[in-house]
């Protein structure tokens, strides 16, 4: 019910300041200071002391009447209706009907779809490929068939296309959708990754979302319902991450989301699914910030990282002087660099200088890091996704240094992947970082084999995701149902990718994260000398 503490907000702020990170969409009830939808805080939109009524469309004339408000509420009726309705026909398009049993709709209290909705082309389960670049005759042949609702023959191409492309998850996941869909009544999920702009991360998210969806199709589904799974791209963008939410969240179909990637587009996701009671599970978005009632995730938080990379500095290695690099920008960063720093001093340790900026355009890297060297012992690096060869820029400027003033090195997940070791070369060795899982167990090896190399932990965290969501729907059929489960869930380690998983009230998993460092005689990539093992 609305109360008279609400506020409506259009993405559009009257108070003659800039606020970059806005974007019109329409009109949404708000009950705190800041818009869920677009971030503006309350006071740039009210005006003259007023607010307007939540419901009322503004008057120009700044005075309103009866029929202003009626005319306000019949054209957002009828924007709401529309744009249901256009979600509703393009999805029979897809050949698919409206599930029978998950009955559930999204509360009345959900946003309404933005009025430039997200493309088609950044959905499917099946009719086209999101991975453009990839061609594989036998993929195609099966999007066609899936299109025309031939799922036997897509069924058969698709596995063509896997016996074609094993690594390459998408293919993999079309054909248990195929599967999914003969069988009828699917239940389905969505996952949402970064394809334009990060499609590496993107597949090794799908690789552990496929396994999933593999062994819970496998052993029959739940009720005789196989698990469907639309994959979704957010491009890693945040406005485009809220209109993909947006409609995900309008479709009563989709009973839980594994996404989205960044902790920044996860962050603008996540009001729209709270308001829609849709559970999303985030594999990769660690930041501190994130929170909810239908939030969840299965990566250790930033909070965990950043103490235990303070407590090995100042306990183990012995050093009370660092300095810190981030990126100012990334709600990731931001949020790991403050865990670090509020432990590391109360343990003692100093940051004699304010943390250095890597995405300030004026950084001068060579000047910073001596600057530093000549006054810590150890530099921690905390770059965004965005700004990791910069980070490995500061690492090179420091291994040019003499070998006595070299600053130890440290840093968070976001440099745990292939290209920190061969970009970074001898710059990099001796780098310790702070990583959600390592490949030494029975699901790395089993992986392993099927995907034709080692896995990342994206894949296993992934996996763990899809995993959580399949133990829901082995006795959930609608959204309530999912979050009930998922907030009671307890898997064994020999049901995940290595370690139990459970969740806290706040929906963080406990799980402490894991040390690793970039070594000589581990496991190298293409490339590299160095590989990453666990510190002892």
């Amino acid at each position: 019910m609305t109360t008279s503490k609400s506020w409506l907000c259009e993405g559009k702020p009257k108070d003659g300041k800039d606020y970059p990170n806005a974007f019109a969409h329409q009109p949404y009830e708000n009950f705190g200071p800041d818009c869920a939808i677009c971030g503006l805080p309350r006071e740039a939109i009210e005006t003259k002391g007023k607010r307007p009524a939540a419901g009322a469309a503004p008057n120009p004339s700044g005075n309103r009447t009866g029929v202003g408000l009626a005319a306000g509420l019949i054209t957002a009726l009828l924007l709401a209706l529309l744009g249901a309705g256009a979600w509703f026909v393009w999805k029979q398009l897809q050949g698919k009907s409206p599930s029978p049993i998950a009955t559930n709709s999204p509360s009345p209290n959900s946003p309404a779809p933005p009025l430039t909705a997200a493309p088609t082309d950044r959905f499917s389960s099946g009719e086209r490929t999101l991975f453009t670049y990839r061609g594989n005759f036998d993929r195609d042949r099966g999007i066609a068939a899936f299109a025309q609702g031939d799922y036997a023959q897509a069924i058969t191409a698709f596995e063509k296309a896997t016996r074609s492309s094993p690594n390459d998850p998408e293919p993999q996941l079309y054909a248990n959708n195929a599967r999914a869909r003969q069988t009828g009544n699917p239940l389905t999920i969505a996952v949402v990754v970064p394809i334009d702009n990060q499609a590496t991360s993107a597949e090794e998210i799908l690789r552990g979302v496929a396994d999933a969806q593999t062994q819970f199709n496998t052993a029959g589904g739940a009720s005789q319902r196989l698990l469907e799974v639309m994959l979704v791209n957010d491009s890693n963008d945040p406005v485009q991450a809220a209109a993909v939410a947006q409609q995900l969240a309008s479709d009563p179909n989709i009973l839980g989301v594994i996404g989205h990637n960044s902790s920044d587009t996860t962050a603008k996701a996540l009001p729209i699914y709270e308001s829609a009671g849709l559970a999303m599970i985030s594999p990769t978005s660690t930041s501190t910030v994130l929170s909810g009632k239908t939030f969840f995730r299965t990566v250790p938080s930033d909070q965990l990282a950043g103490e235990t990379l303070a407590d090995y500095v100042s306990n183990r290695l012995n050093i009370k002087q660092v300095a810190v690099f981030y990126d100012s920008a990334s709600n990731y960063s931001n949020s790991i660099q403050q865990a670090f720093t509020g432990k590391f001093t109360q343990l003692g340790g100093q940051v004699p200088q304010p943390p250095i900026d890597l995405s300030s355009p004026s950084l001068d890297i060579k000047n910073s890091v001596t600057g530093a060297a000549g006054t810590v012992r150890a530099a921690l690096l905390f770059p965004s996704t965005k700004t990791t060869s910069v980070a490995i820029a500061v690492a090179r400027e420091n291994a040019q240094l003499p070998a006595a003033q070299q600053m130890q090195l440290l840093g968070g997940d976001a440099l745990y992947n292939p290209a920190t070791l061969t970009d970074g070369g001898d710059a990099v060795k001796g780098l310790v970082l702070t990583v959600p899982w390592y490949p030494q167990n029975a699901y790395a090896q089993t992986a392993a084999q099927r995907w034709l190399g080692q896995v990342s932990w994206r894949t296993a965290s992934s996996f763990d995701a899809a995993k959580a969501l399949t133990a829901a729907l082995a006795t959930a059929i609608d959204r309530p149902a999912v979050l009930q489960a998922l907030r009671s869930l307890n898997l064994p380690a020999d049901q995940t990718a290595g370690e139990p998983l459970q969740f806290t009230p706040t929906g963080d998993r406990t799980e402490k994260p894991i040390l690793v460092e970039a070594a000589s005689g581990s496991a190298a990539p293409q490339g590299a000398k160095f590989g990453f093992q666990v510190v002892q």
